[in-house]
């Protein structure tokens, strides 16, 4: 799923990343059009502006999956708070993704859970 402005394609088997050479082509999607407008096809690839606050837009798949995008800020002020679920028929809505972008301090344990990697092995100062 594409988050925020990562552009990503659509195809048959879901939304991939594009390739750095699809990045370079495109010149990170600048050259995609020369307004976006939200919700717009161009050449397979989809522009969605995420959503403003309290908003919510919705992809529909052919198995009739059904990816959910909502910014659950309540105030202008907030930085977007964006969740992602997706609800395959007959089973309950799994979350995708749930990212809240107001700043905030994190302990170093929940960052070693959000960022276990080879390269958090190097931040041993928090």
């Amino acid at each position: 799923m594409c988050q925020g402005a990562t552009l990503c394609k659509r195809t048959v088997h879901g939304y991939i990343w594009a390739t750095p050479e699809e990045k370079q082509r495109l010149d990170g999607g600048n050259s995609l059009i020369a307004a976006p407008q939200n919700n717009q096809l161009v050449n397979g690839w989809r522009v969605h502006i995420p959503p403003s606050i309290g908003g919510h837009f919705e992809v529909h798949l052919s198995d009739s999956s059904v990816i959910s995008v909502t910014n659950r800020a309540t105030d202008k002020r907030e930085r977007a708070w964006i969740s992602v679920d997706l609800s395959r028929p007959g089973q309950k809505p799994q979350s995708l993704s749930d990212v809240n972008g107001s700043s905030r301090w994190v302990n170093k344990k929940e960052y070693m859970n959000t960022f276990n990697s080879p390269a958090s092995r190097f931040v041993d100062h928090l």
